[in-house]
C-alpha cells in the first residue's frame, strides 16, 4: 500500500528533559524546527487521516488491535515531529511534575499528564479533524472579505448574522469531518421556524453556513461540502415576497412638496449642505454614500446642460474610488435638473472653506453618509411629527417609479446602478399613478361601459 505506515517497535520518540534549557524553550517560545506552510501541513495530515483510516478498517492488514494502535500512535507521534515547531519536554520539579509540555503556535502552553494524550490533542489541532463551523468562521471571515474586498459593513453584517443563527446552536458544535446534509437541512428548517424570512433574506443569511463550508473545502479541511443545495428542502418555509402599496415606500407629490420646503428651510437656518443634498437628490436617486463623496470635478459641461459622474462612495470611514463592489453598472452619468444646478451654485458660495468635496461643514470636513440618514429622519420627525420615517432608499425608490413611467425600466436601472434589471423591477419599481389618473382609466374600460348601458335600460 502506498504510504504505508511503519512501524518500529524499538524506536522511541520521547524526549525526556536533560536539563533546565528545554523548559526555557518551551517558555520563551524558541523554535527548534522548521516552520511548514499551513497548507503543507493540512495536505500531509489528511492523506496520514486516510492511511489510518485504511489501517483501522482494512480486512487485508492482519493485525491485533494492540499493534494497530501502536502503528496508529507512531504515525501521530512522527508526524507531530515533523511539523510541530517546538520541543516537547517531561515536566520537572513541584509543579506539574511528570507532565508532558510544549508550545503552541499562537503562543500558548499545553501541556497533559500522559505524553500520548498529548500527541493526540497536538495531532487533532493539526489535522483540524474536530474543528466545527464556529472554529473557522472568523478565519473564513477574514478570507472572504480580504479577497473580495468586502466593506466593514458587510464584515459586522456576517457577524450579526453568525451570532443570530448559528452560534450556540446544535448545528454550531457538530464536528465539520461528521456533518452531513441532513444537519444542514435541520439548520435550515430549523432556523426558518424561528426566524421565517423570505428567500432574498434567507439567501443573505445562509451565506454564513455556505461560506464557511466552501471555505473548508478549498483549505482540504473537507473532501466536499455537506451543503447540497439539490438535496436540502426548505423551501416550504420560505415567506412570500409581499409587496408593500406604493404609499409606503415611495414619497407622494404632497409628501415630497412638503419635505422640500422642509429642506430649505432646514439649509437657511443651519446652512447644512446635507440638507441641499437631499433636497439634490430627488432628481438624482444616488445612494448615500455616493452622495457623500461626490466632488466639485465629478461636474462635467457647461451651465443649463450640467451631469455629474458617479465613481466613488462613502465606505463609513473612508472613501473608495470603486461603486457597487466594482460593479460596472455603478460607474454612471447622470444629467442635473435645473433646480439641482442652483442648488449646486448655492453650496459652493456658501462653503467656507474651499474642499474638493461638494457636501462639508464650516471646517471644510466632508460630510459622511450617515450625516445625510440621520438628517432624514430628524426632519421628518421635527416638521411633520412623523414616527415610521422614510429613508434614502424610499427616495430612490420614488426617483425609479418617476422613471420607470416616464423613461422605461430599462433607464431606470441604469439610473440608479443596477446591475440586474430584476432588481430594479422588483424592489425598486412602484406604481404613483395618482387617484386621478387610475380613475380616468376605469372610466374608460368596457366594463364601465357596459354597466353605465345597463342603467340606462
Amino acid at each position: 500500500m502506498t504510504g504505508t505506515i511503519e512501524v518500529c517497535e524499538s524506536r522511541q520518540t520521547h524526549q525526556k528533559e536533560s536539563d533546565h534549557s528545554n523548559i526555557e524553550d518551551v517558555k520563551t517560545g524558541k523554535q527548534r524546527k522548521q516552520r511548514f506552510d499551513k497548507e503543507e501541513i493540512h495536505r500531509a495530515a489528511l492523506k496520514l487521516n486516510r492511511e489510518l483510516a485504511v489501517v483501522e478498517t482494512s480486512d487485508i492488514i492482519q493485525v491485533d488491535d494492540e499493534l494497530r494502535n501502536k502503528m496508529t500512535q507512531t504515525a501521530k507521534e512522527n508526524f507531530i515531529s515533523k511539523y510541530h515547531p517546538y520541543d516537547i519536554v517531561q515536566l520537572k520539579g513541584k509543579y506539574f511534575n511528570g507532565y508532558w509540555q510544549t508550545r503552541l503556535q499562537n503562543g500558548k502552553i499545553i501541556r497533559k499528564a500522559d505524553r500520548k494524550d498529548l500527541i493526540d490533542a497536538l495531532y487533532k489541532m493539526y489535522s483540524r479533524e474536530d474543528l466545527t463551523i464556529t472554529d473557522i468562521f472568523e478565519e473564513w471571515l477574514e478570507w472572504k472579505c480580504d479577497r473580495r474586498n468586502n466593506k466593514a459593513d458587510t464584515r459586522k453584517q456576517h457577524r450579526r448574522h453568525f451570532n443570530k443563527y448559528v452560534a450556540g446552536t446544535k448545528f454550531s458544535k457538530i464536528p465539520l469531518s461528521k456533518m452531513t446534509f441532513e444537519d444542514c437541512e435541520d439548520w435550515a428548517i430549523e432556523t426558518l421556524k424561528k426566524y421565517p424570512m423570505t428567500a432574498h433574506s434567507f439567501n443573505t443569511a445562509k451565506i454564513v453556513v455556505t461560506g464557511p463550508l466552501s471555505y473548508a473545502v478549498r483549505t482540504k479541511i473537507l473532501s466536499r461540502t455537506p451543503w447540497v443545495k439539490e438535496a436540502i428542502d426548505y423551501s416550504r418555509l420560505l415567506r412570500s415576497e409581499r409587496s408593500k402599496p406604493a404609499e409606503e415606500v415611495t414619497f407622494s407629490e404632497e409628501e415630497l412638496s412638503d419635505l422640500m420646503d422642509a429642506l430649505i428651510r432646514d439649509y437657511g437656518r443651519y446652512h447644512n449642505s446635507v440638507s441641499l443634498g437631499l433636497a439634490m437628490n430627488f432628481s438624482l436617486g444616488l445612494r448615500t454614500g455616493e452622495l457623500a463623496a461626490l466632488k466639485w470635478s465629478d461636474i462635467h459641461g457647461p451651465k443649463g446642460r450640467r451631469s455629474i459622474f458617479i465613481q466613488r462612495q462613502d465606505v463609513v470611514d473612508y472613501v473608495e474610488d470603486a461603486v457597487k463592489a466594482d460593479a460596472r453598472a455603478g460607474y454612471r452619468e447622470l444629467p442635473i435638473s435645473e433646480t439641482g444646478e442652483e442648488l449646486l451654485e448655492i453650496i459652493k458660495r456658501d462653503q467656507t472653506v474651499p474642499s474638493e468635496w461638494i457636501f462639508t461643514d464650516r471646517k471644510g470636513n466632508r460630510r459622511k453618509k450617515h450625516a445625510f440618514m440621520d438628517k432624514l429622519r430628524d426632519l421628518q420627525r421635527r416638521e411633520f411629527g412623523l414616527v415610521k420615517t422614510k429613508s434614502n432608499k424610499n427616495i430612490r425608490m420614488t426617483v425609479c417609479s418617476e422613471l420607470g413611467e416616464a423613461l422605461g425600466l430599462a433607464e431606470a436601472q441604469r439610473w440608479l446602478g443596477h446591475n440586474q434589471l430584476s432588481t430594479t423591477e422588483k424592489y425598486y419599481l412602484k406604481s404613483r399613478k395618482n387617484d386621478a389618473a387610475r380613475r380616468d382609466f376605469l372610466r374608460n374600460t368596457q366594463i364601465h361601459s357596459d354597466l353605465t348601458l345597463l342603467k340606462a335600460q
